[in-house]
């Protein structure tokens, strides 16, 4: 399968609505119209929207904001084409007043567990509120032989995260789907590297694995972080073909900036061991 440069805008944890707590609603609609600034400039193949579009009110209300935010990101535009190429993933919040079946009905798009092919590299779209995916039956249609990194994107981590300097959840209380480390496991054991990138938790967070690398954007408008001020976070990804080598870089935007960068050998064997 041939493949090329891949780049993705990620945003995630808008919270658009009232405020509450450390989720400053109020400042979403201004904070996304940074996002897409940027986004002007980046020029990104795809933009993912990772869940927890708003602060919960009522359906109605819900429901509302919902519609504009997405009208909002479907108007992005850069200097080289139209980008109408953006996925949405449900979170928690998404799914308190309205539906699945509503959120797609808004975003005019599945929200459920789907797989793409976006510049030669398979992207895998994670519902975290649901049950368990057939691992073998989304990934039927990608070639044995190309198996290499998979990139996944997911409102909620994977697996674990240590979340004991995170003020936000319980001591304890776990944040990833009961089936995720399972799920990671089957995809490495299928030959797969996982490259997972969720939001959820509301700060920035790399967990790298024996054969799997989870990275955690955090959300546009938290601020618990940045002294009472929204942190304004997303982020740009960039995956590159290098040789016999895949890079991947994440660069981690607002009053949180962080850049990571990886590198994959290009393709990979059942069973292998590739870890970063």
């Amino acid at each position: 399968m041939s493949r090329s440069e891949l780049r993705i805008g990620v945003i995630t944890d808008i919270h658009a609505g009232p405020d509450h707590g450390s989720q400053l609603g109020s400042y979403a609609f201004v904070l996304l119209e940074g996002f897409m600034r940027e986004m002007e400039e980046f020029g990104p193949d795809l933009v993912v929207d990772l869940g927890d579009r708003v602060n919960n009110v009522g359906p109605v209300e819900d429901a509302l904001v919902l519609r504009e935010l997405v009208e909002k990101t479907r108007s992005l535009r850069h200097a080289q084409r139209r980008v109408s190429h953006v996925r949405y993933v449900p979170g928690n919040h998404d799914l308190v007043h309205l539906s699945l079946e509503d959120n797609e009905e808004i975003t005019l798009q599945s929200q459920r567990n789907r797989l793409e092919v976006w510049q030669g590299w398979p992207v895998l779209f994670l519902n975290t509120e649901a049950a368990e995916p057939d691992v073998e039956g989304l990934l039927t249609e990608v070639p044995h032989t190309s198996r290499s990194v998979l990139v996944v994107f997911s409102h909620r981590p994977l697996v674990p995260v240590p979340l004991a300097r995170n003020p936000l959840f319980p001591p304890g209380e776990p944040q990833n789907p009961p089936w995720g480390p399972a799920f990671v496991d089957e995809l490495v054991e299928l030959g797969w590297t996982p490259f997972c990138v969720n939001g959820h938790l509301h700060w920035n967070h790399v967990l790298v694995g024996r054969a799997s690398t989870h990275i955690t954007v955090g959300s546009l408008v938290e601020a618990w972080e940045c002294a009472g001020r929204p942190s304004g976070s997303f982020a740009e990804v960039v995956v590159t073909p290098v040789g016999r080598e895949v890079a991947i870089e994440v660069h981690v935007m607002g009053r949180l900036a962080c850049h990571y960068r990886f590198e994959f050998r290009k393709e990979a064997r059942p069973g292998a061991d590739q870890g970063a």
